[in-house]
């Protein structure tokens, strides 16, 4: 585990990291990941947030993002490998984070194949307009989540490579 001024301190390493207050918000709205426990440093020292490890890849991603798309996007593409572990220290080898890849690729071509021979249905059997304008901004979200899905894991993978540079460079 990790301190939130340590994880933005080793991002700064790579990034121009945002303030401390960012974080905490990027945080609480889930567009990195949220503090895990407290950490009690007695009376004197307090208690302090402690957040996975892999926070600093984190902020390295999303700041490198947000310049392309909205951070509730981001946070959703986040959440979505979160929920099937792919961030976690033991995937960080990066194998499983490109198998996924390569199969939200594989699965991104089957949605849309589907989403499209809905569409050619709906308008076969003579559907309203708004039905039709609704299946399409259906497949357009799906697609647009999919192209975040998959540049966040780019990103992700490069942050973690660039993070082991940093500290092997300090080694020398």
């Amino acid at each position: 585990m990790i301190e939130i001024k340590t994880a933005i301190n080793k991002a700064a390493k790579v990034i121009d990291p945002p303030p401390k207050t960012t974080v905490n918000r990027w945080s609480k709205k889930g567009y990195v990941s949220n503090m895990i426990e407290f950490a009690n440093y007695g009376a004197a020292g307090g208690r302090i947030g402690q957040y996975p490890d892999r926070l600093p890849a984190e902020l390295i991603t999303t700041v490198r993002l947000k310049e392309k798309y909205r951070l509730s996007q981001i946070g959703q593409a986040r959440q979505y490998l979160a929920d099937k572990n792919l961030l976690e220290e033991k995937a960080g080898s990066g194998s499983e984070l490109e198998a996924e890849l390569v199969f939200k690729t594989l699965d991104y071509n089957d949605k849309v194949a589907e989403g499209r021979e809905k569409i050619s249905q709906l308008a076969e059997q003579g559907a309203e307009p708004d039905e039709i304008q609704k299946a399409v901004r259906e497949l357009n979200d799906q697609m647009q989540l999919h192209e975040v899905i998959e540049d966040y894991i780019r990103e992700y993978l490069q942050a973690v490579e660039d993070l082991e540079n940093e500290t092997l460079s300090k080694a020398n």
